[in-house]
């Protein structure tokens, strides 16, 4: 079963000037399965009101703020608005923030705004604080809430937070691995089958298609699907494909999810999340019928050939090879040899020649892709006999990727990042790194159906 993971969000705003934009927020976040917490929400206690406030931002999972035309009421000893002081404990405390800033604030009613000169100062002031971070615009209460429902929802799948779940649904440690395993079992089941189905025997409509593409590119490979009050948002990889939708264009875009996750490419989320994941079928679906070119050259061309079109696809070379390159070789042979090399290159489609250079096509970079993910993906089978191979000491740090320092080490991580989320690989983070990887029965089997592609590194 599903664990229902349900998230706290302060909400921090001037209040009786925002008495309809707090309503569209609450609504949005209720919508969205969150508990809204602020101020006004909690009685007088024991403890003075800024204890209890921070006591109350300490137990959110996440911090929103709202800024229009009133700095606030104002602490008695700083002087500093309850808002501002709210603010800053959520920035101190690391607390994910994300501010909500009125876009027109000079056609406010002259009521919604300060009346001062001192007060406007410390608006300012406060409004420019909060531009440094991540910031929406609004004009209208309800443009407010269909827009923090699109960014809290981008903001936790970014971030995910430990939430709350009920006690009769929490699980122990054990069941989860026990969970997990069968999950993987079962999918590589799918995979198994799946693989031997010739793509032409099933054939989705095009809105499937698309979806389906869009979302085994997306890092996490999930789809959000929200309903608001106004209508249905479903996307996927920074891609809206339908925004707050009703009748006969949300109909078609439900029917090609429900046809997705009826041939098993799709399942819904069971971390809680709002949407569904692509499963280890779906990816190879979207694998098998839009890589059938690229399965065609790594097979077809000369193994010399692909591993001297695997040294030029190097990060280094940024996707290009001057023309020029071989007027410099001495070796009359050597320069006749990779002469050939890149006109087979050109005459598949993987090169072509422009403005003097012979620069990587889609096809070529699709197939440079693919040929690192083997490279990588042995190097983890190679070195870790089941284990995590650990990416800054162990065999992945020694593979040729990494030699040319950190723009390198920032493409194996991409490497591993999309490998993890097709299922090829366990990835472990730290922050935002990938330090550690393992080899998952998904990337086993890439690399059978690449046996016999021997590159070298002679090049």
């Amino acid at each position: 079963m599903a664990v229902d993971k349900r998230y706290q969000v302060f909400v921090s705003s001037t209040y009786k000037d925002q008495i309809a934009e707090r309503r569209e927020l609450m609504q949005a976040l209720l919508e969205l399965d969150c508990f809204p917490a602020g101020m006004e929400l909690f009685p007088a206690a024991d403890d003075d009101q800024w204890t209890l406030i921070k006591s109350v931002i300490d137990d959110c999972d996440y911090y929103v703020v709202v800024v229009k035309g009133r700095y606030g009421s104002t602490h008695p000893k700083t002087g500093i608005s309850y808002t501002e002081m709210e603010y800053d404990y959520a920035l101190e405390t690391g607390k994910p923030i994300i501010g909500f800033i009125h876009s027109e604030p000079e056609k406010l009613p002259q009521d919604e705004c300060e009346q001062d000169a001192e007060g406007r100062a410390k608006l300012d002031l406060f409004r420019a604080k909060v531009q440094g971070k991540p910031v929406k615009y609004w004009k209208s209460p309800a443009e407010l809430g269909g827009v923090a429902s699109r960014s809290l929802t981008q903001l936790i799948k970014n971030k995910p937070a430990v939430g709350w779940v009920r006690a009769d649904q929490a699980v122990s440690a054990s069941e989860i691995t026990t969970r997990d395993q069968k999950i993987e079992d079962l999918e590589a089941k799918v995979h198994d089958l799946l693989a031997r189905l010739p793509v032409q025997d099933l054939s989705l409509s095009p809105e499937s298609t698309r979806l389906l593409e869009e979302a085994a590119k997306d890092k996490n490979g999930t789809i959000t699907a929200l309903q608001h009050a106004s209508g249905l948002t479903i996307s996927t990889n920074g891609i809206v494909f339908l925004d707050q939708g009703n009748g006969l264009n949300a109909a078609i875009w439900i029917e090609a999810i429900a046809e997705l996750e009826g041939h098993g490419f799709l399942a819904r989320r069971a971390d809680g999340g709002f949407g569904y994941r692509v499963t280890l079928a779906g990816y190879e679906f979207v694998r098998k019928s839009g890589t059938d070119e690229i399965d065609k050259c790594i097979f077809d061309l000369p193994v010399d050939v692909l591993s001297y079109f695997h040294e030029l696809s190097r990060p280094r070379n940024e996707g290009w090879i001057s023309a020029a390159h071989f007027d410099g070789m001495t070796n009359s042979r050597e320069t006749a040899r990779y002469r050939e090399f890149v006109e087979e290159l050109v005459e598949v489609g993987a090169l072509d020649l422009s403005y003097s250079k012979y620069n990587l096509t889609r096809l070529g970079f699709q197939i440079a892709d693919r040929l690192w993910e083997l490279v990588i993906l042995r190097a983890i089978a190679e070195h870790a006999g089941g284990e995590e191979v650990f990416v800054e000491s162990g065999a992945i740090a020694r593979i040729a990727v990494l030699t040319d320092g950190k723009r390198e080490a920032d493409e194996l991580q991409r490497y591993l990042a999309n490998m993890a989320s097709t299922g090829f690989v366990e990835a472990v983070l730290e922050g935002e790194t990938i330090t550690a990887a393992k080899l998952l029965v998904a990337g086993d089997s890439f690399l059978e159906r690449y046996v016999e592609i021997k590159l070298t590194d002679t090049y």
